[in-house]
């Protein structure tokens, strides 16, 4: 699916006690030109980032004190 939609790319890593048990990408790393994703891929991340900080922030509850 993720290749004839031009859907961009995922690359899915599982790791299990510091072993990777499955590493895969799908989809497009670049879609023009076209140039499939792999399980080596390095994707731009973006603003992502500050996502995954506040969501660490609100999980953590009151263990975090932030100023």
């Amino acid at each position: 699916m993720f290749d004839t939609t031009r859907t961009p790319g995922v690359v899915l890593v599982v790791v299990r006690s510091d072993s990777v048990i499955y590493a895969n990408g799908l989809g497009n790393a670049r879609v023009a030109p076209a140039r499939p994703a792999t399980a080596a891929t390095l994707f731009r991340i973006g603003s992502t980032s500050k996502a995954c900080v506040a969501l660490t922030v609100l999980a953590t509850g009151d263990a975090l004190f932030v100023l």
